[in-house]
């Protein structure tokens, strides 16, 4: 039996008001009042407080609303709700999958089960499967599903839980409460939790209190992620292999149903790339806004926005993919031929779509006529059709064909449609006059035409331009300076031309919101850099700006002649601070934030306080080949607080990077990722105390080519480190051990808590990990990855410890040589040996 849900409100609502009514009672007690705790003392006397007769009233109508008809109920909580599951007996891979998790389920010591492959793989059929068997429904007391990208926060997570165990939502005003009343209702039974489409870590005690859980309670998660599971802390994985052509191609054609009520010409449209490319998101959005795809038309940086989370409800869904590279995706074949076959049943769609299929002529007319869409990127094509009949073009893609080398006069003439053309990376030396008649295109992407130095149309016409792209080519802004509706301008310094007058080229873009100049080293262009500067601080509209400055000077010029620098408004930056007689200065490539402020000083010297309110508002700092400073802290440990990425590099009079003297707070807590790499006569990463706090997000740590490095982790910095992940050390001569023994007496066992790879190349002097082989617990340890540590015998791992250990790498000849303390640890680990 159990309470009606409306007497369960009752008592939530008692309680409460009892926990208000004592507090009032200590607080009249404390001033020496006589007790009020009798109802005929304080319900009706003349001199209580305006609070006491608010509760008096709230006291009355609980009184009268606690009269109910019916108190107590049968509870109804059924132990299954089945779920319709789809018959998998057919399909070999989802079988096995089942059956491996139903084994899993059977032994006592796994309680924590995952199971991972990519979408629309069959995942939630097997889930579905293991919920409606009845040889596990009476393995347990009760068996809750939770979906959990429709549940996305905490509070709707268990929101979805109380409602399976038919406890009332109302009176959990608090994340603990919820859980406590879960853990409370499912106290001395046996559960199992089915989560399906786990994005991201979950923390099912926070949720329902699950350690409280009977001991035999197990948790079975899907997620497209192996490594996601590995963050569930799961003791067993189990992947999903691969289904034969026709089973994927079903489960597909439903997942994808559903994301083109939501998403579907930006999901389709990525398949006009060929299948595994990278595809550059900062393009892709572009490409998007320009085919009218987003809400926010006016402002690039609202529509920026609107973009990636599109992205990102695609790339949750598996339908793009992230790739190694920040600003890139990509799309899986299957998936991509889903789309194109999606795309050839629309009635008022047309596609032409041959990328990288190696064509030396254009295709036949019938394939192109009328078509919406072409893409033929990554080609051979040597000529073009003299004209194309295709007045509802929208997207023409013909980048990265190398021997296409001209255009036909009348190839653009009926295209009075199309809003976006892409000719990068080509052969052609000019344009024709027909591309004035392209009113209607609003992106031209015309990047590393070496060759291309005039237009011969009329640049006026495009009156509809948004998004243009010419660096690497030869165009002078003299011949674009009437665009004055373009808003994203990518150029380079060739662009300014080699005459002394610049002035108004880039101020008469008066619409523009984001720039962006690649330089060249070229003394002619230094020479003109401080015109430059006046033309760029005076565009009013500016909200992101890419841009390197030879000198300090040239940048305070800018910031403090800059309307828009000025208002302290949202204006997003890339700066890069180098001097002409380097090489060809780069912007942060390697952190690829384009929508976070990033600040690069290279071949420049000490600290000047005229750059330190630029680096208070930095997102990723580089520091290369910098003289006159001998730690990172010597340019204010308060100007670093908003830094998530650091890399230091070649800026050889450092010895440390942080030094704690005289530091009173923790330093550096958002820094997420440090990369050091090429310093010389660095000794350490930390030199004094470490205040707790410092470091506390850093995440990934990598060190490459520091031969006077001795030690990593100083005295105390190891337990800052809750949330490292990545551990890389390479070519560090002097390396001996990588938790060294004389700056970590004490170590608990459970250090570096969520470790998962460790890589360690061209050591020579190192001996070991840690000074005692096995003393942590490595909870975390995913990979292992070795290579020219000739002088480690040991690894840091027995029996017990490292059990989420899958890989390690290394030469064989290595692994011959490694010493054990029993044979029964060397066969643990030998079946996850890759040898290279």
């Amino acid at each position: 039996m159990q309470a009606t849900v409306e007497c369960q409100n009752w008592i939530v609502s008692v309680k409460k008001i009892e926990e208000h009514v004592s507090k009032l009672e200590e607080k009249y007690n404390s001033k020496g009042k006589p007790s009020w705790k009798k109802p005929t003392s304080w319900i009706s006397g003349p001199n209580l407080s305006e609070s006491m007769a608010k509760k008096s009233k709230e006291v009355r109508r609980l009184w009268k609303d606690g009269i109910f008809e019916t108190v107590v109920v049968a509870k109804s909580v059924k132990p299954v709700e089945k779920m319709g599951a789809p018959n998998i007996e057919d399909k070999q891979s989802l079988q096995r999958a089942f059956q491996g998790t139903l084994n899993y389920l059977k032994r006592d010591k796994i309680r924590r089960i995952g199971i991972w492959g990519t979408v629309g793989i069959g995942k939630t059929a097997i889930m579905q499967n293991l919920n409606d068997n009845e040889d596990i429904a009476k393995m347990f007391d009760i068996i809750i599903w939770v979906t959990v990208s429709n549940n996305r926060s905490v509070q709707k997570l268990q929101e979805s839980i109380l409602r399976r165990l038919k406890l009332s939502v109302e009176g959990t005003s608090t994340i603990e409460e919820a859980a406590q009343r879960m853990s409370e209702e499912l106290e001395g039974k046996k559960c199992l939790i089915l989560l399906d489409e786990v994005g991201q870590k979950i923390d099912l005690h926070k949720i329902m209190g699950f350690r409280n859980l009977q001991k035999d309670s197990k948790v079975v998660l899907a997620s497209r992620y192996g490594r996601n599971c590995y963050d569930m802390e799961v003791d067993e994985l189990i992947k999903v292999e691969t289904l034969s052509d026709d089973d994927a191609w079903n489960m597909l054609e439903k997942i994808v149903d559903g994301i083109m009520k939501l998403r579907g010409e930006c999901f389709l449209y990525s398949a006009l790339y060929p299948e595994e490319c990278e595809i550059c998101i900062d393009y892709l959005l572009e490409f998007w806004r320009a085919e009218g795809f987003m809400h926010c038309r006016q402002d690039f940086k609202d529509a920026r926005g609107e973009g990636h989370e599109i992205l990102k409800e695609l790339t949750d869904l598996s339908l793009l993919e992230r790739t190694n590279r920040i600003k890139f995706v990509k799309m899986n074949k299957v998936l991509r031929k889903m789309a194109l076959k999606i795309s050839s049943q629309m009635n008022d769609l047309k596609l032409l779509v041959k990328p990288c299929e190696g064509l030396n002529d254009f295709p036949e007319r019938e394939e192109w006529e009328q078509a919406t869409r072409i893409s033929l990127m990554d080609n051979h094509l040597k000529t073009l059709p003299d004209t194309l009949d295709c007045c509802n073009l929208l997207t023409l893609l013909l980048q990265r064909n190398m021997h296409l080398v001209t255009i036909p006069e009348s190839f653009f003439a009926p295209m009075c449609s199309l809003q976006v053309l892409d000719f990068h990376a080509t052969a052609i030396e000019s344009l024709p006059s027909s591309l004035s008649n392209l009113i209607q295109l609003r992106g031209l992407y015309l990047n590393s035409y070496n060759h291309l130095r005039k237009f011969q149309f009329n640049i006026e016409a495009l009156v509809n331009l948004e998004a243009l792209d010419i660096r690497g080519t030869q165009i002078s802004l003299l011949e674009i300076g009437s665009l004055r509706q373009v808003r994203c301008l990518q150029m380079s310094s060739s662009n300014l031309g080699m005459d002394n007058h610049i002035e108004g080229t880039i101020s008469s873009f008066s619409s523009l919101e984001e720039l962006s100049i690649e330089v060249c080293s070229s003394k002619l262009w230094w020479d003109k850099i401080v015109d430059t500067v006046k033309e760029v601080a005076a565009l009013e509209k500016l909200t992101s700006l890419r841009f390197c400055f030879p000198e300090v000077d040239c940048l305070e010029l800018f910031v403090t002649t800059s309307p828009v620098w000025k208002k302290n408004s949202c204006m997003t930056f890339q700066f890069a601070n180098d001097h002409p007689d380097s090489t060809p200065p780069r912007i942060l490539e390697s952190f690829n934030y384009r929508s976070k402020n990033s600040l690069k000083l290279e071949n420049g010297s000490g600290v000047n306080p005229r750059m330190l309110k630029q680096l208070m508002v930095t997102y990723a700092f580089g520091l290369i080949n910098h003289m006159g400073v001998s730690r990172l802290s010597d340019f204010g440990i308060q100007n670093m607080n908003r830094m998530f990425v650091c890399l230091i590099e070649g800026c050889n009079e450092m010895e440390t990077i942080i030094n704690g003297e005289g530091i009173t707070q923790g330093v550096l807590k958002g820094l997420e990722h440090l990369c050091i790499n090429n310093i010389l006569n660095l000794k350490s990463i930390w030199q004094g105390p470490v205040y707790a706090g410092s470091l506390a997000q850093l995440r990934n740590l990598t060190l490459s080519r520091c031969p006077e490095l001795k030690k990593i982790f100083s005295n105390g910095m190891i337990q800052q480190l809750p949330q490292l992940q990545h551990l890389r050390v390479e070519e560090c001569g002097q390396i001996e051990e990588i938790i060294m023994e004389s700056e970590n007496n004490g170590l608990e066992a459970n250090a570096l808590p969520r470790l998962k790879t460790l890589v360690l190349l061209n050591l020579p002097e190192l001996t070991s990990i840690i000074w005692i082989d096995d003393s942590l617990e490595w909870p975390s340890l995913q990979r292992i990855k070795v290579s020219t540590c000739d002088k480690l015998k040991r690894l840091p791992f027995n029996n017990a410890n490292a059990t989420k250990l899958r890989f390690i790498e290394g030469q064989e000849s290595w692994w011959r040589k490694l010493v054990w303390k029993d044979d029964a640890i060397k066969q643990r680990l030998q079946s996850l040996c890759i040898f290279n």
